[in-house]
């Protein structure tokens, strides 16, 4: 859906989703959490219900297709 609203090619990019929990955002030394798997993505929609205000981070980099 991101890909489509912004005119993005997913064979073109690497797509990566991030997210801070809202309990960590005034902690100097907290990453974000990268979303790598069905399961965060899972927990990761589980929380946005209890914290509504959290954003899911969407970053894209050039893909390197030779």
């Amino acid at each position: 859906m991101v890909c489509e609203d912004f005119g993005i090619d997913v064979n073109m990019v690497n797509i990566e989703l991030s997210y801070l929990p809202s309990d960590l955002i005034n902690s100097i030394y907290s990453p974000p959490i990268i979303i790598t798997s069905d399961r965060q993505v899972r927990n990761f929609l589980t929380y946005v219900k209890n914290k509504a205000s959290t954003q899911l981070c969407v970053s894209t980099q050039a893909s390197n297709i030779a």
